[in-house]
């Protein structure tokens, strides 16, 4: 007769759950593979976020590819001043210099006066003197003027005016009335072909005179120091109301230098002796 414990009906059956639980902590393999799984969960997620920043840096390159296109295509038609074609105002200029006696004979620059083609004062200074005046005559300029002192702002030297009109007649088209004696007196020379000058269109006459002729304007003397802005802008629209003629005057004038170098050179080959025939 068997002898052993029977297990009655009422006692409770082990819990499946329970023994699972006890084998997976028991398993190291089953832990090892836990970990490997996380671990290459965690490569896949750093694998995504290095995948995911190489498409962000490819974007913002050819993002920054695409600005810089557009600002380069935008710089050549930009409408910007620098890049904007050059009007009237920016490319006729006339000036006029107020000129006084020195001792010793001979006369200097004391002050000069620039407008553009809207009439626009560009530059307008007085020139320090260092030699003693002899005599002011119609220029408006007074010894105040001129003086060099610490209260005297509008009075630079010659080289710093010098310089200025240089800078703003560089490849400009110069209006005015004698102008071979203010350029000479500024140490200055400008090509014949940009030069309007109305005293070699007009003849030798005044400027006040051409005015009231032909503009029907008389320019007020009365006030010296408003005179050499009223001389620019008489000078000015004595151009501007003769212009296509003066303009095509030069026209025939280039032409007709053209014709004479031709000439010239046509004579230089016609008398050039021929080279000497070397006989083998």
């Amino acid at each position: 007769m068997f002898r052993g414990k029977v297990a009655s009906n009422d006692s409770p059956a082990p819990s499946n759950k329970k023994n699972k639980e006890e084998e997976k902590v028991k398993d190291p393999v089953c832990t090892e593979t836990k970990g490997k799984k996380k671990r290459s969960r965690g490569r896949r997620r750093k694998g995504k976020s290095r995948n995911n920043k190489q498409e962000q840096h490819k974007k913002q390159q050819q993002q920054s590819n695409a600005n810089s296109n557009s600002n380069n295509n935008a710089s050549a038609n930009s409408k910007k001043q620098h890049d904007a074609p050059m009007k009237k105002r920016d490319l006729y200029f006339c000036m006029t210099c107020a000129m006084v006696a020195v001792k010793g004979g001979g006369s200097v620059v004391a002050r000069v006066t620039i407008v553009n083609w809207d009439m626009e004062l560009v530059l307008d200074t007085f020139v320090h003197v260092p030699v003693p005046v002899s005599d002011f005559g119609d220029s408006g300029v007074t010894p105040s003027d001129i003086r060099k002192s610490i209260t005297n702002v509008k009075a630079k030297s010659f080289a710093q005016v010098r310089q200025d009109v240089e800078k703003i007649l560089c490849g400009k088209i110069l209006i005015g009335h004698h102008l071979a004696e203010k350029l000479t007196a500024l140490g200055l020379t400008h090509p014949i072909t940009d030069v309007r000058d109305t005293s070699t269109f007009f003849g030798e006459a005044d400027l006040p005179e051409l005015s009231e002729v032909l503009l029907h304007k008389e320019l007020p003397t009365s006030d010296k120091s408003d005179f050499p802005l009223r001389y620019c802008c008489a000078a000015l629209d004595l151009y501007k109301t003769h212009r296509k003629e003066w303009e095509k005057d030069l026209i025939q004038q280039a032409q007709e230098r053209q014709k004479l170098l031709l000439q010239q050179q046509q004579q230089q080959q016609q008398h050039t002796p021929p080279p000497p025939q070397r006989y083998h």
